[in-house]
């Protein structure tokens, strides 16, 4: 009777090395492209505001912006988006890429059922894009 080369039947063996090291630098790959896009940047920061955190915020700005008028200017924001009930959707309305510059319009709706628009810039820095702040 003839063998075959192939099994269906369930193995026994763990899983190689090799194949773990590739299905993470997959996953690690396609994570990062989803994450560094400027209208995942713009989202992340909106995130970021609806959470009052600071840090995730400074994170994605291109220049650094002094702790205090930054955590001052975001608690503006946080305030606003919680007298409007939370952000209940984003929506991404355009996104425009030029070089190492981008523009993402996008709009947000609030748990109230108001809407805000905004434009937002940004740049490439080594690779990542970032929210421009000027």
């Amino acid at each position: 009777m003839p063998t075959s080369a192939f099994s269906f039947a369930p193995s026994t063996r763990r899983p190689s090395v090799w194949l773990v090291a590739v299905l993470f630098v997959v996953t690690a790959g396609l994570t990062a492209c989803k994450s560094n896009s400027p209208s995942e940047i713009v989202r992340q920061g909106t995130e970021a505001v609806a959470q009052n955190d600071v840090e995730a915020f400074a994170a994605l700005l291109a220049q650094s912006v002094p702790a205090s008028l930054l955590a001052s200017g975001l608690e503006r924001s946080y305030q606003i988006y919680q007298s409007r009930g939370g952000v209940a959707s984003v929506e991404i309305l355009s996104e425009d890429i030029d070089g190492d510059q981008a523009q993402v319009r996008d709009r947000i709706t609030f748990e109230d059922g108001t809407t805000s628009e905004t434009t937002s810039r940004l740049v490439r820095v080594g690779g990542a894009w970032r929210l421009a702040m000027n």
